[in-house]
């Protein structure tokens, strides 16, 4: 669990805001709320 935090922190620090938004709404269809 933490070694995939420490990996999509860097991630987002590396990326454009348009990409962690688009990356953001990816998970967010994949995992909807109450899951």
């Amino acid at each position: 669990g933490t070694e995939n935090l420490k990996r999509i922190y860097r991630f987002e620090k590396d990326a454009s805001l348009k990409r962690i938004l688009s990356f953001m709404e990816y998970k967010t269809v994949w995992h909807p709320i109450g899951i």
